[in-house]
């Protein structure tokens, strides 16, 4: 693991929302704040790819993601921050502000960017683009890139989020918030989910 990120995230309370919605105590966990450059849920998975990409002296990454990935662009601009060359693996979507702004990002912080159609999304590294990337690259290199799964979402990535439970539960004993009965969050490639789902079991939290 390295740090990447600014933690705790801090806990806020939601009363208009709350009211409108008929709950006396709505709260959210301001995780878009985790990183000073670029902030999200991809900065705590990250903290520990990265350094198992690290230790293991890689010189290059490849990810994947759609067009606008938030996940690929944050690769890109942490692995630009630790010298490490990033490669996005892209597949297409339909443009929108967002999708060309994360492009843009993405080449600015100097990510070399493939479109490629893959028959199995979460098989992409069976894809023959990719493999002949990975060959093309580690033929170049002397050794293949390191690997990171789209969204970052690995049994190591989601290290990061049963920390982000252990950091709730503290912020909950030292009363900044009351323990809830329900975590929502947004769920693409879903390792966010499975690293809270193992930190509340940890934590024997009974919060669902």
């Amino acid at each position: 693991m390295l740090s990447l990120g600014d933690f705790p995230t801090p806990v806020q309370k939601l009363n208009q929302l709350g009211k409108q919605l008929g709950l006396s105590d709505l709260f959210i966990k301001r995780d878009d704040l985790t990183g000073k450059v670029y902030g999200g849920n991809k900065v705590r998975k990250l903290e520990f790819i990265f350094g198992d990409a690290l230790r293991s002296g890689t010189k290059e990454v490849m990810t994947f993601g759609a067009a606008g990935s938030n996940h690929a662009l944050a690769t890109a601009i942490y692995a630009r921050q630790l010298g490490i060359k990033s490669i996005s693996m892209l597949v297409s979507q339909p443009n929108a502000d967002y999708v060309r702004r994360n492009l843009l990002m993405s080449y600015q912080n100097e990510a070399e960017l493939h479109l490629y159609s893959p028959k199995r999304f979460f098989r992409a590294t069976a894809d023959p683009s990719v493999v002949y990337q990975l060959l093309r690259h580690g033929l170049k290199q002397g050794q293949l890139p390191h690997v990171i799964p789209m969204g970052g979402s690995s049994p190591l990535g989601a290290v990061g989020y049963v920390n982000a439970a252990f950091e709730l539960h503290c912020q909950i004993v030292k009363g900044e918030m009351p323990e809830p009965d329900y975590i929502y969050i947004a769920s693409g490639s879903m390792g966010t989910a499975a690293g809270l789902i193992l930190g509340i079991r940890a934590l024997n939290m009974k919060l669902k």
